[in-house]
């Protein structure tokens, strides 16, 4: 009776599965279990590495968004430690971004003119156009909660390791380990 209960626990796809497959997955995102939340981790990221073109140098964003892409295929078909690792990865990516983002001055595209008016130099790019504070806000809040996610993930996927390295199976009044 207890071996029923327990194949017909072990037949159930959960979240500690080594590696789900895609049914498994289908199945996990389904009943919003852990794949879900990193599938869309995943797909936030490859729109937000998108949105960031032109304003971070693309070999960055071109790493953000194949790991977001690995990522899809880690929940799918890698061992969890794996999928904690291209989310390390999409943390430290995000960060990049952010610092590049905040702090990176892009090559003006165009002619830029420079004007002299009462002491104070004025620049004038017409094919360049600047962001506004509300646009500079929301790209960076976009990188910080990107940054957040990815690192909560990852440590979630830690959490869940360690839960099942201690997991205690009873059966019949003895505990195993």
């Amino acid at each position: 009776m207890v071996w029923a209960k327990l194949s017909a626990v072990a037949a159930t796809p959960t979240i500690d599965a080594t590696m789900l497959g895609i049914r498994g997955t289908y199945l996990a995102i389904r009943s919003a279990q852990g794949p879900a939340q990193h599938m869309a981790c995943a797909i936030t990221g490859l729109v937000y590495a998108g949105m960031f073109v032109d304003m971070v140098p693309d070999l960055v964003l071109v790493l953000w968004a194949i790991t977001s892409a690995l990522i899809i295929g880690a929940v799918v078909w890698l061992d969890k430690k794996w999928l904690m690792f291209l989310l390390l990865i999409d943390f430290v990516l995000s960060c990049m971004v952010l610092s590049f983002y905040l702090l990176h001055d892009p090559a003006p595209v165009g002619p830029v003119y420079y004007s002299m008016n009462n002491g104070t130099m004025a620049r004038y790019a017409p094919m360049q156009h600047d962001m506004s504070l509300i646009d500079t806000l929301a790209h960076s809040v976009a990188s910080v909660i990107m940054a957040i996610w990815s690192l909560y993930l990852a440590n979630l996927v830690m959490r869940q390791r360690l839960e099942r390295a201690r997991m205690v199976f009873v059966l019949e009044g003895e505990e195993v380990k």
